[in-house]
């Protein structure tokens, strides 16, 4: 059980709207929420979380970019986790977590996607999804930085985007 707070700084690109948004933001929260549980903890205990979702231009994500990054370019997404790896693994490795594991902030720059997705609708919202993922394995604690980290990060991409298959095959327009 999640809750969304979108902030968007720029019209949706056709084929994006706060219902796909948040759909494919619950699908990758939920799924690797369900991935790092216990698989003896099913049925008990949801764990209940909160995630900031900020939607911008190129123009802002580069701003962002560098004054965290140090990094004076645009980017496709970014994310801010709010704890460290592990204290999330403890959260949800608890058999009745209590209060709320809030997440951090993703940032996706929809400029990005309509750019890279050239006009294609399916192609804009795949790689949508893609972004939502990945910003939000980052803030799990998936990282690209070495090529095993990688590896791992693009296993639970494909993995996560599979099950979001029939989602973004149902809102297809």
């Amino acid at each position: 059980m999640g809750n969304i707070s979108i902030r968007r700084e720029v019209p949706f690109p056709p084929g994006l709207n706060i219902g796909y948004v948040t759909g494919c933001a619950h699908i990758a929260v939920d799924s690797c929420i369900a991935h790092k549980r216990p698989t003896d903890f099913e049925g008990l205990e949801l764990v209940t979380w909160e995630l900031s979702v900020s939607l911008v231009d190129d123009d802002e994500i580069r701003r962002i970019n560098k004054q965290f990054r140090n990094i004076n370019e645009p980017t496709d997404v970014l994310s801010f986790p709010q704890y460290e790896p592990e204290e999330i693994d403890e959260f949800i490795s608890s058999p009745a977590p209590f209060g709320k594991l809030i997440l951090g902030d993703v940032v996706v720059s929809l400029e990005w996607i309509e750019r890279e997705g050239k006009g294609d609708y399916d192609v804009l919202r795949r790689l949508f999804a893609w972004m939502m993922v990945h910003g939000i394995l980052h803030l799990f604690g998936y990282d690209h930085e070495s090529s095993d980290d990688n590896g791992k990060m693009r296993g639970e991409e494909s993995r996560i985007l599979l099950e979001m298959e029939d989602f973004i095959s149902v809102v297809r327009g």
